[in-house]
């Protein structure tokens, strides 16, 4: 659960909802995109689009493994398995992979680890491409070989120091860490993780079969194709390890409780989610929009507790969050949000108008090469590897009102996670459960 898109202090935007009268009308029309879908032989996946009017190729490599594979007594292994991707392979040493690109005019150099992925990126100049494609398949196929304890313990530092700035030293900080403890198990530092952790992930979840590439930019793609065959084709398909299973559920134990040195509460509800598929994915996208659109009214309606209230979702829970109005409290923070989410029903009017606005927010994420290639990664893990973006409008707009409130009852059946942070002179920014408060 990405805290980061749940907690946005001050006033929380809506996202664009169209209400013209037109709202009932043909939507936004598809556009024509021509993405080739290649399998290696190895199992790597290979999705290619072809844009002649850019110089550059945006280059994204998906592993579909993340945090959620964290074992228990090694957590944030996942991000730290990331950032040891960049301290070089077997024939690339450490650095090289930014130092090389760099030289060669590159852009967009990041990585980041998500529930059930990670994702390695980078925008290259055409004439960068096979440099590009050669260090992704040492990543993949040698990372071992360039794994010392010296860059381990180094990235291990860091990552530390990232969680204290991103929980301890954030307002509001310690819901993403409490959340994470009570449906993921997620205890302790990443201190806790061994070198051996890392190698077994490595070995484990690095496959090409457990992989996705995506090029969209200027380069040929029988080209394109050869070198990846070339570099990647050799690199050996693995035994996966199973997944972990997502939460169906989690029981109910009354409110997770935080006091914070903040001057307004906040307060979370949530529901576990089991996003498998591109159709489920889309009805998640419509209800969100529909929700933030219902809050958006009754807060400009006002008499309510809250200041803002934000809805966020990811394959595995959907969270409404709430920042309070002055001298409102947690409590009624919680109970406004179990109230509002109790009696919500999409209407008619509220499909159309959450269509027009899942549909124009994903044809904003088409605008660039790197949008694209972020969007075919993501909606290709979700079973549209052919005909993705028809199949996203397609799985958008035959959704209905009667499908949108079906598929949000059978979220809702589930009891919610309620999380509540109280100000508190004297506590911590981040919050601390006030059960651990009190054994202090």
């Amino acid at each position: 659960m990405k805290i980061r898109h749940l907690l946005l202090l001050g006033a929380l935007a809506a996202a664009p909802i169209c209400l013209e009268r037109d709202a009932r009308a043909a939507p936004l029309e598809a556009p024509v995109l021509y993405i080739e879908k290649v399998y290696l032989e190895n199992g790597l996946r290979v999705l290619l689009e072809t844009d002649r009017s850019t110089p550059n190729v945006a280059v994204r490599v998906r592993y579909d493994v993340g945090s959620h594979a964290d074992p228990p007594a090694a957590p944030h292994l996942a991000h730290l398995v990331e950032h040891l991707m960049f301290r070089g392979s077997q024939h690339v040493k450490d650095g090289e992979h930014f130092e090389r690109l760099t030289r060669l005019g590159a852009t967009a150099m990041n990585a980041v680890t998500e529930d059930t992925s990670t994702t390695y990126r980078e925008t290259v100049p055409a004439r960068a491409l096979e440099t590009a494609l050669w260090l992704e398949s040492d990543r993949m196929g040698f990372a071992l070989g360039g794994l010392t304890e010296a860059h381990f313990l180094a990235e291990r530092q860091i990552i530390e120091n990232e969680q204290a700035q991103r929980t301890s030293l954030r307002p509001y900080g310690a819901i993403g860490t409490e959340i994470d403890r009570e449906l993921h198990g997620v205890r302790g530092s990443v201190r806790q993780v061994e070198l051996e952790d890392v190698s077994r992930f490595i070995r484990d979840w690095y496959r090409p079969n457990n992989a996705t590439i995506t090029l969209v930019g200027n380069f040929d793609r029988d080209q394109a194709k050869g070198w990846i065959e070339t570099y990647f084709g050799p690199i050996v398909r693995g035994d996966l390890p199973p997944q972990p299973p997502h939460h169906a559920s989690w029981e109910s134990r009354g409110p997770l409780r935080l006091e914070a040195g903040v001057p307004l509460a906040y307060a979370v509800l949530g529901w576990p989610l089991n996003v498998q598929s591109g159709q489920d994915e889309c009805d998640r996208l419509l209800v969100e929009n529909a929700l933030q659109s219902f809050f958006s009214n009754q807060l400009r309606d006002g008499q309510t507790p809250v200041s803002g209230v934000n809805v966020s979702g990811d394959d595995s829970g959907l969270f409404l969050g709430a920042m309070g109005a002055e001298g409102a409290t947690a409590d009624e923070l919680a109970q406004f949000l179990q109230d509002s989410a109790k009696r919500f029903r999409v209407a008619d009017e509220d499909f159309y108008a959450a269509r027009r606005a899942a549909l124009t927010n994903f044809l904003s994420s088409l605008a660039t090469i790197e949008g694209r290639s972020a969007s075919y990664s993501s909606w290709g893990y979700k079973g549209y590897t052919s005909g993705i973006v028809s199949g996203v409008f397609d799985g958008v707009t035959e959704s209905s009102a009667r499908r949108m409130n079906l598929w949000l009852d059978d979220v809702r059946k589930n009891s919610p996670l309620v999380v509540v942070v109280s100000p508190k002179a004297g506590a911590p920014i981040a919050g601390r459960r006030v059960d651990a408060a009190v054994a202090r």
